[in-house]
């Protein structure tokens, strides 16, 4: 997206004083023209929001904004956030037909999901493949993937780690079993603590590609959980991770929503935890679908 500063002008401008306006937190004349009491307003809504209060509406802040339904829809909106939106939603659409979890072990009976009408989760491996790491290689450990959040209301997106920290080559399904990797495709999640803390659990088996000579391929309910991880560690073992401060967000917004659109509830891999809210995870590998 454009950033939006002090002395920027146009319709976005508009767009945002008038959003901040219906908020209550800006009481002045919509006008198109980033000033200082736009400014001020700025840094309120970063105050309320415990965001850097510098008055600029980047990345960050502009994360927020969509969170309570802000969109750019200015003449200067074609923007790569909003091309990016749009490939998302071309992946949704291609996994359309996958989008219902089959029947498992602890889902007798197969669950369908609407991506018209409830939450679905697009995950992007090597999403900064060539500008983060090593260019044009996956690299573990480090937040080159990306979370990008739809639902009927809008897209939000995050950076993101979808590999384990490191390499642990092995061979069979006990305790000699190599590192895994989630493997791409379409999984369900849900509503399930991780070490105690509120996270997200398989709600099917999953197919992780473990380390080995050759890599193969183990089915199964692995714990691969989608939790916080640290600032300088994924701390991931193949779970999916994102920033701690991120994953906050992430977690209590995809919580609300997933009771705001009415997600059906699946039994997680601790099936005594009983139903849970769920959600499809399409898992895609970004070289694969942005041509």
């Amino acid at each position: 997206m454009r950033i939006l500063k002090k002395g920027i002008q146009g319709e976005e401008v508009k767009n945002l004083q008038s959003f901040l306006k219906n908020e209550g937190f800006y009481h002045g004349k919509v006008t198109g023209n980033f000033d200082i009491i736009t400014d001020n307003s700025v840094k309120l809504f970063q105050k309320q929001n415990k965001l850097k209060q510098d008055g600029i509406v980047g990345n960050n802040t502009y994360a927020k904004l969509k969170l309570l339904g802000f969109k750019l829809d200015g003449a200067d909106s074609e923007s790569l956030d909003l091309i990016e939106d749009s490939k998302i939603i071309r992946v949704i659409d291609s996994y359309s037909h996958k989008l219902i979890a089959d029947s498992n072990p602890n889902n007798p009976s197969p669950t369908s999901f609407d991506p018209e009408k409830h939450l679905i989760v697009v995950a992007v491996r090597g999403f900064k493949l060539n500008t983060m790491g090593k260019k044009g290689e996956n690299d573990r450990s480090i937040y080159d993937d990306a979370h990008f959040i739809v639902t009927p209301r809008g897209i939000i997106s995050f950076e993101a780690n979808t590999d384990p920290n490191g390499y642990r080559n092995g061979y069979g399904f006990g305790s000699k079993k190599g590192m895994a990797m989630l493997d791409t495709g379409v999984w369900f999640f849900g509503k399930g603590p991780h070490k105690n803390y509120p996270a997200f659990r398989q709600a099917c088996p999953f197919t992780v590609i473990r380390d080995g000579n050759p890599p193969y391929k183990h089915t199964d309910y692995h714990a691969i959980n989608w939790h916080s991880g640290g600032y300088s560690s994924t701390s991931s073992l193949g779970c999916q991770t994102n920033k701690p401060s991120d994953f906050s967000t992430i977690r209590s917004y995809i919580y609300k929503e997933l009771e705001t659109f009415d997600n059906p509830k699946m039994y997680l891999d601790w099936k005594d935890l009983g139903l849970r809210r769920s959600f499809p995870y399409i898992l895609v590998n970004k070289e694969e679908i942005w041509r």
